[in-house]
């Protein structure tokens, strides 16, 4: 089955080579690091959509859930998460400007 998660990961790019790049010749294994959020953290789950902006703050959004109390869930939720404040923020909106946001 599909188990739904909730952790968040850096890979360390820093050793990364224009030959590994190219040519897929690679020396080096990329680290990577689990990144401990304190506080509160989206709800586990898969089929999430993320994106990174210029300035450093990764959204996450939508995805599914599934637990044995509530059974299946779609997710319809965004959370903000900024490298460098390492932690989470859930975003909100209500009324009409939920219903006809424009990107």
């Amino acid at each position: 089955g599909v188990l739904p998660l909730n952790d968040l990961w850096y890979l360390d790019l820093a050793g990364i080579t224009e030959e590994c790049l190219i040519e897929a010749k690679c020396a080096n294994v990329l680290p990577w690091t689990i990144i401990e959020v304190p506080g509160a953290r989206p709800l586990a789950r898969w089929g999430a959509a993320m994106t990174l902006d210029s300035s450093g703050v990764l959204f996450v959004t939508s995805g599914a859930t599934y637990d044995a109390t509530n059974g299946y869930q779609e997710l319809d939720e965004l959370f903000v998460f900024r490298l460098h404040d390492a932690f989470y923020k859930k975003c909100s909106a209500t009324g009409e400007g939920l219903r006809s946001a424009v990107a």
